[in-house]
């Protein structure tokens, strides 16, 4: 079994199978054992109530560097880089065309003057808006939702809302007003609620081993 440390170093690596917040829950954890750092303990704590990528990134890198401070061998923490953003990614892609004058009309032909070095976000030649709600989609920065005909027997299959050019433009829009649209599995991303196996950890229950147990019965 690995310990603490390297399932940091994994972690800061993006060793693994597992994904970006279990890489680095397992680090925190792991290392939460290994020391009684008043600090790292403080952040473990918060990770453990939140169970957010980013609280379980920073309890695993302040218990890493209390442990490395007790053993004198520095700790290498690399610098966090910015995500890319829903307006980065589709500059990167080509840009939008502006066929029916949307995205004008919210700022976004100006989008790339607001930081140096940036790519035109609408341009005559870009994407068109339906062929980039769907690109938006497979890349987790535009998700489609599940329409109220589920009540009436409909399968999530096939009854799962295709995300379109309104929840692209609205995503857009949001991030021109300054709130930047991240990937789903961003660090970034806004957190909606713990994965399968946090959900394990959060509601296990303790079952009988038997059906006897159940009644009572010795």
């Amino acid at each position: 079994m690995k310990d603490g440390m390297t399932l940091y170093r994994d972690a800061e690596s993006k060793a693994g199978q597992e994904g970006s917040r279990k890489r680095w829950r397992m680090a925190a954890q792991a290392l939460a054992l290994a020391t009684d750092d008043a600090a790292g303990q403080a952040a473990f704590a918060t990770a453990c109530t939140s169970h957010k990528r980013a609280d379980w990134r920073i309890a695993a890198r302040a218990l890493a560097v209390a442990i490395d401070a007790t053993q004198a061998r520095p700790v290498t923490v690399r610098p966090e880089r910015a995500p890319m953003s829903l307006c980065e990614f589709l500059s990167r892609a080509g840009g939008l065309r502006d066929t029916g004058g949307d995205l004008k009309s919210m700022g976004a032909h100006l989008w790339h003057r607001r930081a140096a070095f940036r790519r035109k976000l609408v341009t005559d030649t870009g994407l068109a808006l339906d062929y980039a709600a769907d690109l938006a989609a497979e890349r987790g920065y535009v998700v489609g939702y599940a329409s109220p005909t589920l009540a009436n027997g409909a399968g999530m299959d096939d009854d799962l809302h295709r995300v379109g050019v309104v929840e692209l433009l609205t995503a857009i829009e949001r991030e021109i007003a300054g709130s930047p649209c991240y990937a789903a599995e961003s660090d970034w991303a806004p957190y909606v609620e713990p994965e399968p196996e946090d959900h394990e950890a959060l509601y296990a229950e303790t079952w009988p081993e038997s059906v006897d147990a159940w009644s009572g019965v010795a």
